[in-house]
């Protein structure tokens, strides 16, 4: 079993549990919905907006039940991003940034269409860009998890934030064309949750049953989990204590 430790890390991208959402009363099946304030490495530096203030803006994510996928939700369509890179920039078509935490240690960012320009915007004609991180065009070009892991550019998430320390871009479904583009790697892509699923758990007021004694197990949503499953990443109390462990 795998842990990974719950330390508060530097961030701009902040998560919470949406009002209208009860983690311990949503559908076991159905992805936690969730607030967001984004931070963007990818397209807000291209349109000159380079500081945190600048590229940050309220968003809507959804992480999947077992734990193994947080998705923004068209950040590049979003008001947010109309707001500070102007209207007239957002995107022309609705995309999404999926990013597979199922390793909390080695995210990896899918490779996919992120933003369509409008005409002109991006030279003549519509553009379509995509992303991923530095280690995910490393591993396209060869390289080990271990190796880009030691040079720390590996994506992480550790149940509350999630960091990509070098976000790339690139203008084709090709990998390792992301990583040599515009600015490559410049600007993380960062992300931290307002209140995690760990923090509601730590503040629950609930006695455990009578006759537990070993560790409680929830999803990444708070809701418990009476059989966790191999593979699938999940928080674990124990008393007062909360972690975030890969069975």
């Amino acid at each position: 079993m795998k842990t990974t430790a719950l330390a508060a890390l530097a961030c701009t991208a902040i998560i919470g549990i949406a009002p209208s959402v009860n983690a311990q009363s949503q559908q076991p099946d159905a992805p936690a919905t969730l607030t967001a304030q984004f931070t963007d490495g990818w397209m807000a530096p291209y349109f000159g907006l380079t500081t945190d203030a600048q590229r940050t803006w309220d968003m809507e994510v959804r992480m999947e039940q077992d734990g193994s996928k947080l998705r923004v939700i068209n950040p590049y369509g979003s008001a947010g991003f109309k707001l500070t890179a102007g209207e007239s920039n957002a995107t022309t078509e609705p995309h999404d940034i999926v990013f597979d935490i199922s390793d909390p240690d080695f995210v990896r960012v899918e490779l996919g269409e992120a933003y369509t320009s409008p005409e002109g915007v991006l030279g003549n004609g519509m553009q379509t860009v995509w992303v991923q991180g530095r280690a995910d065009y490393l591993v396209a070009a060869g390289r080990t998890p271990e190796v880009i892991t030691q040079n720390e550019l590996n994506a992480t998430f550790d149940g509350t934030t999630l960091i990509v320390p070098q976000a790339v871009l690139g203008f084709s479904s090709n990998p390792l064309q992301c990583g040599e583009t515009w600015n490559a790697g410049a600007f993380a892509t960062r992300v931290e949750l307002k209140q995690s699923a760990v923090e509601t758990i730590l503040t629950d007021d609930t006695i455990q049953p009578d006759g537990v004694t070993g560790p409680e197990y929830f999803n990444l949503q708070g809701i418990p989990v009476s059989h966790p499953e191999s593979g699938n990443l999940y928080i674990e109390r124990s008393g007062h204590n909360a972690r975030l462990v890969k069975m």
